[in-house]
């Protein structure tokens, strides 16, 4: 059901987006956005993905759907490899128990 901009904003009653945990219908919601997300990840990449989940919550907001705003930006490391620090152990001990 769509709610317009003016009746999410005006209406007493709560809007209920997910059903109430009971019965492994937690999981069941789950395992389905699971499957939509890992679709788009594997057929749009996850950029294109990014937008698609960013415009998504853009729309709902402006039906007056609450969500929440996810601030994040790309980690970008500042310092050269030259003035990092060494690296403290051994390299082959760490490859080797990693496997």
């Amino acid at each position: 059901m769509k709610v317009s901009k003016k009746e999410a904003r005006n209406s007493s009653t709560e809007i209920e987006a997910l059903p109430k945990a009971h019965d492994g219908e937690d999981e069941k919601w789950l395992e389905s956005l699971e499957s939509v997300l890992e679709f788009a990840l594997k057929n749009q990449g996850p950029q294109k993905t990014s937008r698609f989940l960013d415009s998504l919550m853009e729309r709902l907001r402006d039906q007056g759907v609450e969500s929440p705003r996810v601030v994040s930006t790309p980690y970008l490391n500042t310092i050269p490899p030259e003035k990092q620090a060494p690296f403290p152990g051994e390299r082959e001990m760490e490859r080797w128990s990693k496997a």
